[in-house]
């Protein structure tokens, strides 16, 4: 434990405020929302499930946020007005030829957060934990808070390794809207079940 703790605290320093290299504002289309579904409360909130055969994943989303799929990731954003930062989660699933262990889980977390911190032009990390229950495993998780700019966003990043394939979700908002979003964010990671058939 000590060394993965020591391994995240190596990678927040050398990637403490890195320069983005790639912007998700601009890569990701600003999605267009339907009458009604900008300013939606949680509470007035549907949610559908999506499954993909090839990832071997099934979970929830928020019926009204859009989808922008990717090779080995599937991502929903909520549609809010130009300007304003999105809700955004994120599943993705990693194939390895082994069942993951203590270092796989931690070369993949830190891969992952490194993807994530490109993004943005600084950012804060929160402890490691190695003991986060996910998809009835137990799993690493951590938190951030990302700028870009003078905007401020807060997530979280939870990863557990189910057979030979590593399972992340990842959910971020606005930091101001974070705590008000996190039954949703709760509601949508403990739907994440392997899904191959």
């Amino acid at each position: 434990m000590k060394r993965l703790f020591a391994a995240l605290m190596a990678l927040a320093l050398i990637l403490g405020g890195a320069q983005a290299q790639e912007d998700i504002f601009a890569a990701t289309p600003t999605p267009t929302a339907s009458a009604g579904n900008i300013g939606l409360s949680i509470a007035e909130y549907t949610y559908a499930t999506t499954s993909n055969a090839t990832l071997g994943v099934r979970f929830a989303y928020p019926s009204h946020w859009e989808m922008t799929p990717g090779r080995r990731t599937i991502c929903y954003e909520e549609p809010v007005a130009e300007g304003d930062i999105p809700a955004r989660m994120a599943v993705s699933v990693k194939q390895l030829d082994d069942r993951a262990d203590e270092d796989d889980m931690d070369s993949e977390l830190s891969t992952f957060m490194r993807a994530v911190f490109t993004q943005y032009d600084s950012y804060e990390i929160g402890n490691l934990m190695t003991d986060t229950s996910f998809m009835e495993k137990t799993g690493y998780s951590t938190i951030y808070r990302a700028y870009k700019g003078d905007q401020s966003v807060q997530g979280s990043v939870i990863m557990a390794a189910v057979g030979s394939k590593i399972y992340a979700f990842h959910f971020s908002a606005d930091a101001n809207d974070y705590d008000a979003m996190s039954q949703v964010m709760e509601y949508l990671r403990n739907s994440v079940q392997a899904d191959n058939g």
